[in-house]
């Protein structure tokens, strides 16, 4: 259940976003997107992110993770089914993060393997950017967990040199969104973030030079005031081209097409979202050491050795 504690929701009007386009510039939009983030201390969240309709051969069809984040310390778990000539095929994955010992650990079928390191840059990074939950959000909260700043991060993509803020605002869903927009040599990149709703990037979309139809569309549809700044998605939509894939992910069929996914926040039996915020959680929460599966082959990335 969604939960608003330490932070009173009082005089929320006050701390409104200006609502002209061009009165922020792109340091000052770093800063409120920093001061909505940082009214999140904790985090448990449950999620499922499934396609909708056809999907590319042997691709990723359903997930479903918890995620807890705490102070400095982190957990992902997660599972993630395709299906290869009719056969489904589950992978679970888990990753800890509890301030000294970085895990991360894999398991199919019978194998088992876990990566350890005292170095969370080692670890983290590649499982957060696989995560659909961050990003969706553009937030890879590592700074907070003693890695550096990810660059698919939001605060990292505002930064790029060159990014543009349009003059105007453009409405999404009823709301005002400043628009940033990031050119290379055949890629535009642009992102619509709601002042409204504590800086989510409510869209975020990445199209060839010249063309109208995105390569990829990330949306969130839907999203909680959880502090008195920020806001969480509960909804979630990612649509890809076809034109990402190669003839054999795509049966065959070169006709081109959007494949889609949803994410959405799981639900309690009285409909409410199982999200917490600022709530405690329970330090043993963040070691997988002590639940790491019989006969798991375990890798040091800091001696780059395995037994």
């Amino acid at each position: 259940m969604a939960r608003i504690s330490r932070f009173a929701l009082i005089g929320l009007a006050l701390l409104a976003s200006p609502a002209a386009g061009q009165d922020m510039t792109l340091a000052e939009l770093k800063d409120r997107i920093t001061e909505a983030r940082a009214e999140i201390e904790s985090l448990e969240v449950e999620f499922d992110f499934n396609a909708v309709g056809e999907a590319p051969a042997n691709s990723v069809t359903r997930e479903h993770w918890t995620i807890a984040l705490e102070g400095h310390s982190l957990r992902l778990d997660g599972a993630r089914t395709s299906t290869t000539d009719g056969v489904e095929r589950t992978v679970q994955e888990r990753t800890s993060w509890n301030g000294q010992t970085a895990w991360h650990v894999r398991e199919f079928r019978a194998n088992k393997t876990a990566q350890r390191s005292s170095d969370p840059s080692k670890v983290l990074p590649d499982a957060m950017q696989g995560n659909p939950y961050f990003e969706f959000m553009r937030w890879y909260p590592l700074p907070r967990l003693g890695a550096e700043l990810h660059s698919s991060d939001l605060l990292a993509l505002v930064d790029v040199p060159g990014a543009m803020m349009r003059p105007e605002r453009e409405a999404i869903d009823g709301h005002d969104c400043i628009v940033i927009d990031l050119s290379s040599t055949n890629k535009v990149q642009s992102i619509w973030i709601d002042p409204d709703r504590g800086y989510l990037p409510v869209r975020h979309r990445v199209t060839l030079q010249g063309e109208a139809v995105p390569l990829v569309e990330n949306s969130i549809t839907d999203a909680i005031q959880v502090t008195a700044q920020a806001w969480l998605p509960v909804e979630a939509r990612r649509q890809v081209s076809s034109k990402l894939f190669n003839a054999e992910e795509l049966g065959g069929n070169e006709t081109p097409r959007l494949f889609i996914t949803m994410m959405k926040v799981g639900r309690t039996e009285d409909d409410e979202p199982i999200l917490r915020v600022n709530e405690e959680i329970a330090p043993e929460k963040f070691d997988l050491e002590p639940t790491l599966p019989p006969g798991t082959i375990v890798h040091d990335m800091d001696t780059d050795e395995a037994p």
